[in-house]
């Protein structure tokens, strides 16, 4: 590694290493939807020694503090609210006092937005939700904003929906569930996905599918948005189609409806390319950039 990015990642991991939330001991919601085996480690003391990727969480983290100071000073904005109740503690990016509304900021990757919201995601602004309410304050919605990092202003997503104190509850008390077993339960994320994001990945290693049951879904949550998801996939492939026999009718119409609904058919350019049997011709190859990798779902339904 070069050395001024030695010490630029050094420096970022001390600074983020001093943050509150980086040194919490206790489990946040952030967590409580997670990975069990995670949240058993995490209650048991447990010191993992992986050392996971930073610089992602780092940028976030000032993201988080760019739009903490865009918004301070706003009437009904209250920012960073710590709030507590027991010993869960949860620290809410913004609440909107006026509108009784919950907001949690997450930064990703435009890759990785066809995943946003995931379940623990929906889970922690749940909790948030609760634990504000338990607090005083009149909570209607829970929303969660995706910001990706290597996207613009049109690329954020936006997931707000009522707050379901059941939700929380069920998150809540599925931490409580982990924190009474005497062993780890088993683990739940393929390796890839724990390898540089987990602390623990080398106490645990992630889940080994050795046979055919061991590939077997047994995490109800995990179980259901699986089933909503091919649900909703072979709905969209029916718009789709539909969409799509109905362009062919539209194709040359151009006018307005009676009611207002006004079409019209503009060229488009086509898209621009790299000529790359020209650059071999000129300089002999074709200088190739690879970008970082990310997972890709592959779902099928073998009923």
């Amino acid at each position: 590694m070069n050395s001024i990015v030695a010490r630029l990642v050094d420096v970022l991991r001390q600074k983020d290493a001093e943050r509150s939330r980086s040194t919490q001991v206790r489990i946040g919601p952030s967590e409580m939807g997670g990975c069990r085996r995670r949240i058993w480690y995490r209650l048991n003391g447990v010191v993992g020694g992986n050392e996971t990727i930073a610089l992602p969480a780092i940028m976030g983290t000032a993201i988080h503090t760019a739009i903490e100071s865009a918004f301070a000073g706003t009437e009904g904005i209250e920012l960073e609210v710590e709030l507590a109740v027991g010993s869960i503690v949860g620290h809410v990016d913004l609440i909107d006092t006026k509108a009784g509304a919950i907001w949690d900021w997450k930064t990703t990757t435009k890759a990785s937005l066809g995943y946003f919201p995931s379940v623990q995601q929906i889970a922690q602004v749940q909790v948030y939700g609760y634990l504000a309410k338990e607090n005083g304050y009149d909570v209607k919605t829970v929303g969660l904003v995706a910001i990706p990092r290597d996207g613009d202003e049109n690329d954020i997503q936006v997931y707000e929906a009522d707050y379901d104190e059941r939700i929380a509850l069920d998150t809540i008390d599925r931490a409580h569930e982990v924190a009474g077993y005497f062993e780890p339960p088993a683990p739940e994320k393929e390796p890839q996905f724990c390898e540089k994001y987990c602390q623990f990945f080398d106490t645990c290693g992630g889940k080994q599918a050795t046979t055919a049951e061991a590939d077997l879904i047994t995490d109800i949550d995990v179980d259901v948005a699986l089933h909503r998801y091919v649900e909703l996939n072979a709905q969209n492939k029916a718009i789709t189609a539909e969409l799509d026999g109905i362009k062919r009718v539209l194709d040359g119409s151009s006018g307005i409806t009676t009611d207002g609904i006004k079409l019209k058919w503009t060229e488009v350019a086509g898209r621009t390319s790299v000529d790359e049997a020209e650059i071999i011709r000129q300089i002999g190859f074709v200088p190739k950039k690879n970008g970082s990798p990310y997972f890709r779902m592959n779902v099928s339904d073998t009923r």
